[in-house]
């Protein structure tokens, strides 16, 4: 059975809110957020929606979580029909809106959180840990006890993907997931959802406004440009290769290395106050790759005293 099963969903807005017309096929009365969209998303999976502003990711996500209904096409979920079993979808679907956060704003953090983990688990002993790892993933430990009236819209945000998970959604559908997110958070998130999925058999959904947020988190990924997907696919085959990282790496004496992403005019050698420096442009395939070259050069079996090093003509000293 399909986590997801959508076919030729095409999904148009009223244009006038007082003339309520209806959408034809073949007419251009209304805008369309989504045009004859078929999607299909395996269990155990996460696969990322990218797309610019207005090119119908919230729309795709508001019908896979039941919050609205296609104007054409059909959608199953788990193998429910999305539109007449909708509170079953609901239920099923932990959907995240940047627009409707569902937080009760008067309550405390950790409130809103157990609230929804104890519907799922009331006699289990875990609920606490389990709370306690989401929060200190998503970086709120320090807010927690704080009312979310006091939270920044990004602090928002991260409860509401912690309450979606601790809901226990088999699928869970998440709007512009890193758009109000910091690194360390979003690096929590990277780490928290594949284990969520692993653990708990879940599927994961997410919207994102550059495929690059995929990398290293989605196993696909599916582009979208005004309201037709473009490609889909692993996310290996679909992202642009990750471009090679370039240093500035000067090296004094045996172990002083100062490190920095500004180009070096040319790789040159000189003397300062008796002591040797080596400035070189070194390029390597990611950040992991060159710290790896970096490791092995500063190995201590490798270090060992410069000695002068002769000009050449383009290298030049300065005495």
């Amino acid at each position: 059975m399909l986590a997801v099963e959508m076919t030729d969903v095409t999904k148009a807005f009223v244009a006038d809110n007082f003339l309520r017309l209806r959408w034809r096929p073949g007419r251009n009365n209304k805008p369309v957020a989504l045009h004859s969209v078929s999607l299909s998303v395996r269990p155990g999976t996460i696969l990322c929606v990218a797309g610019r502003n207005g090119s119908g990711k919230t729309a795709l996500l508001d019908i896979l979580g039941a919050r609205c209904s296609p104007t054409m096409g059909s959608i199953r979920i788990f193998g429910h029909d999305a539109q007449r079993e909708r509170g079953t979808v609901r239920r099923l679907v932990g959907h995240v809106s940047g627009t409707r956060l569902a937080l009760n704003l008067r309550a405390t953090g950790l409130s809103n959180l157990t609230t929804v983990a104890q519907r799922q688990r009331p006699q289990n002993k875990a609920v606490e840990a389990r709370v306690e790892e989401t929060v200190n993933a998503l970086a709120l430990s320090k807010v927690i006890g704080d009312p979310v009236r006091t939270y920044s819209a990004g602090m928002r945000h991260r409860l509401a993907i912690a309450r979606s998970l601790l809901a226990g959604p088999r699928l869970l559908a998440i709007d512009d997931l890193f758009c109000r997110l910091d690194p360390e958070a979003g690096a929590g998130v990277r780490h928290l959802l594949p284990r969520w999925v692993r653990e708990h058999e879940g599927t994961v959904i997410f919207t994102a406004r550059n495929p690059e947020d995929a990398r290293g988190l989605a196993d696909s990924v599916a582009i979208l440009e005004e309201g037709r997907i473009r490609a889909i696919g692993p996310a290996a085959d679909l992202l642009p290769a990750e471009p090679p990282a370039r240093f500035h790496m000067r090296v004094r004496g045996q172990s002083e290395v100062v490190l920095s992403t500004a180009p070096a005019r040319h790789h040159m050698a000189e003397r300062r106050d008796g002591e040797d420096v080596i400035t070189v442009d070194v390029e390597a395939e990611g950040d992991s790759a060159f710290l790896h070259l970096l490791g092995e050069l500063l190995r201590p079996d490798r270090v060992r005293p410069l000695s002068p090093l002769a000009p050449s003509e383009d290298e030049g000293i300065d005495e």
